[in-house]
């Protein structure tokens, strides 16, 4: 079952990817919406650039995929094995 893991800090929450209904950008962070949830994570000095790259990643590439809201270069990567 593929899943998507959302990291900040020292919080990690995975997900079954099948919930997954969609990432949104807000004025003050991203926003992952599940069924039934909404998962908000604030970041008043996340790059929009950011922003639109895990809502493209997550709408794109399939597989698990590993979202790092701290990391501002290289938020999301595919998780292999």
């Amino acid at each position: 079952m593929e899943k998507i893991t959302i990291v900040k800090g020292d919080v990690e929450v995975s997900i079954p990817r099948s919930s997954l209904v969609g990432v949104d950008h807000t004025h003050d962070g991203v926003v992952f919406n599940f069924k039934g949830c909404h998962f908000y994570t604030t970041d008043a000095h996340m790059p929009l650039e950011t922003k639109n790259m895990i809502k493209a990643s997550v709408d794109s590439f399939k597989g698990d995929l590993k979202v790092d809201v701290t990391n501002y270069k290289q938020p999301v990567s595919v998780v292999l094995g």
